[in-house]
């Protein structure tokens, strides 16, 4: 049994209900109801007839059989995704040069293709499907509301991410802030698209190895309380808080937020607390400290740097530095280096860098090699240190009363 086209012609001139008689034409050819293959040649035909003899003449015909379809096309067994992905493709082919007038049956089809390729670990195919479509369109815009279009660049984003496409995944995580911004937080669907997307910016800010920006967003996350979000995955963001702060660049900034992180109850759960025990009491941490810490990072986070140090090395170096600091009033580069692991070549370019970063205050004798740390206003004991720590903790007391007494407070 196939589908010809005077048969459908004649279909058209003799159905009062022309809408339902060319959606029982289909049916038989989707294989839904039987969880059977379906019939991709004969789909294709189908839906090639509808776009192109019918199409934009008879609207009231058309769209809604095209509708149909696309809706009929979801519930196919994933047993068949081949050919279901196979009828995806060649139909946005057939309804993208008329996207105009089938906008409404175009969106769900790039979604479905886009889910398809997401089965297959396909994330940049899968990402590129998403991204073909304009969400500002003002076609798009009829069909999927500003709730909708923000769900989409979120989704967009994470597939990217996937495919470790920080800058594409960026470029739709902004997109989609800038929608959440027009959505009332009283929304029902606010909170959940809050949570993806600072979900999503967290995880780029530490593929872009912002260790320090991650952590605080991380932290964030593992903060929310309710029932909003599992408590496995707050547990997971406080990991991820941890693993990012640890790697993030020694100095002042990085202590306020090891200082919070250590002070969770929680934190004493996570498989990291060693670490962040040593490193919050600034400790030096031990060559076996630092493979243990290798064994739960992801690649990226042990990516080779210029100098020929990796991402982990050089925060353990840098820490091990300032706990240094503490300790000697001076040292000698070479002995400095044997204590860090490291060549003297590294030693003095790994002082000399956080010297003039603000990050250690020390000054460098490179006639004696000597390496002069100034204790009276240690970066990690001063005074600004202690006040900024302060105004952190009490922000996010004010955070956690408006999160768990919304409204019931007039904060100035």
């Amino acid at each position: 049994m196939s589908i010809e086209n005077n048969q459908l012609d004649k279909l058209l001139r003799e159905s009062k209900d022309k809408v339902t008689a060319l959606n029982n034409v289909i049916e038989p050819f989707l294989g839904v109801k039987d969880k059977k293959a379906p019939n991709v040649k004969e789909i294709l035909k189908f839906a090639k007839y509808v776009v192109d003899h019918i199409g934009e003449k008879d609207a009231g015909t058309s769209k809604p059989v095209l509708t149909n379809l696309t809706k009929k096309l979801q519930e196919i067994d994933e047993d068949y995704n081949d050919q279901l992905q196979e009828i995806c493709t060649d139909l946005i082919n057939c309804l993208r040069p008329k996207y105009s007038y089938f906008c409404d049956a175009l969106i769900p089809i790039i979604r479905l293709n886009a889910e398809l390729f997401q089965s297959k670990e396909e994330y940049k195919q899968a990402g590129r499907i998403m991204a073909s479509i304009d969400t500002d369109d003002q076609y798009v815009c009829t069909v999927l509301n500003i709730i909708e279009r923000c769900e989409w660049k979120i989704f967009t984003a994470q597939l990217y991410l996937e495919d470790d496409d920080n800058t594409s995944a960026n470029m739709h995580i902004q997109k989609a802030r800038k929608y959440l911004k027009d959505i009332p937080q009283s929304h029902n669907k606010y909170l959940e698209l809050d949570l993806q997307l600072k979900t999503c910016y967290s995880r780029i800010l530490d593929a872009e190895r912002k260790f320090l920006q991650a952590a605080v967003n991380y932290m964030e996350l593992s903060l929310i309380s309710g029932n909003v979000i599992k408590e496995s995955e707050l547990m997971l963001s406080l990991e991820n808080a941890i693993t990012c702060a640890i790697l993030a660049k020694a100095g002042g900034p990085r202590v306020r937020v090891l200082g919070m992180l250590y002070r969770d109850e929680r934190s004493k759960d996570s498989k990291n607390y060693k670490i962040l025990e040593k490193m919050h009491k600034n400790r030096i941490l031990s060559k076996k400290d630092q493979d243990d810490f290798s064994k739960t990072l992801s690649d990226h986070h042990k990516a080779d740097l210029s100098g020929g140090l990796t991402v982990l090395e050089k925060a353990v170096y840098e820490h091990n530095m300032l706990s240094a600091s503490i300790i000697y009033k001076n040292i000698k580069i070479s002995e400095l280096a044997q204590l860090l692991g490291v060549n003297d070549a590294q030693a003095e370019d790994l002082g000399r860098i956080m010297i003039q970063e603000g990050r250690m205050n020390a000054t460098i004798d490179q006639v004696d090699e000597i390496i002069e740390f100034d204790d009276d206003s240690n970066i990690l004991l001063s005074w600004d240190t202690y006040i900024q720590d302060l105004c952190m903790t009490m922000n996010d007391i004010v955070d956690q009363v408006d999160m768990n007494y919304p409204n019931q407070f007039v904060i100035p």
